[in-house]
């Protein structure tokens, strides 16, 4: 875990304040770490764990609950087949992502349509298990497909105003190397 990822874990907590500040309930977070893509984009699985163990530990202490994508897939029971297929302007754009981003074995393009099948599988689960949440991200409304149907979205930068990057795709500042993925849905940049 790097500065980075601190710095979004800190923007998420005063948030977090700012709407406890105005609405007495305030905001509680969960996170929902994407195991699933990072195991998909090749990283070993060591590194995956070491990641994770850190972020969970780091957002833990701010009280913000933590969960692997892969047991929230396998909580939410048997998972429905998708007969949603990806525009081709959605695939186009996560070839491009795949391109940058994918270690595994396979062509970009292929690595794209298993990440698109992943998201439809992955969105449900995120439904059943989360039903009364809002889905936060740090992408775009242009990748919307790959987010839970029937929660309310809302896009967001991760560590200041105008920075969208997500913080596991950012170099440390300490050794300038990009810590491996990822919270929440997404190997979309």
């Amino acid at each position: 875990m790097g500065e980075p990822d601190r710095s979004c874990l800190d923007y998420l907590g005063k948030l977090a304040a700012r709407v406890g500040e105005v609405h007495a309930p305030g905001a509680l977070f969960h996170l929902v770490l994407t195991d699933t893509h990072a195991r998909l984009n090749g990283h070993p699985e060591v590194q995956i764990q070491s990641y994770f163990d850190d972020v969970t530990r780091a957002a833990q202490s701010m009280s913000f609950g933590c969960s692997h994508l892969s047991d929230v897939v396998a909580s939410a029971g048997p998972p429905t087949l998708s007969t949603e297929a990806p525009t081709a302007e959605t695939l186009a754009r996560l070839e491009k992502c795949a391109a940058k981003w994918y270690r595994g074995d396979a062509a970009a393009d292929e690595a794209a349509r298993q990440y698109f099948d992943l998201n439809m599988i992955e969105k449900r689960a995120i439904e059943v298990m989360f039903p009364s949440s809002i889905f936060v991200t740090f992408n775009d409304s242009t990748y919307r497909v790959l987010f839970p149907d029937r929660l309310p979205i809302f896009y967001m930068y991760s560590i200041r105003r105008g920075v969208a990057v997500k913080p596991w795709f950012m170099p440390d500042v300490d050794d300038r190397t990009v810590v491996p993925p990822q919270p929440a849905v997404d190997a979309a940049e």
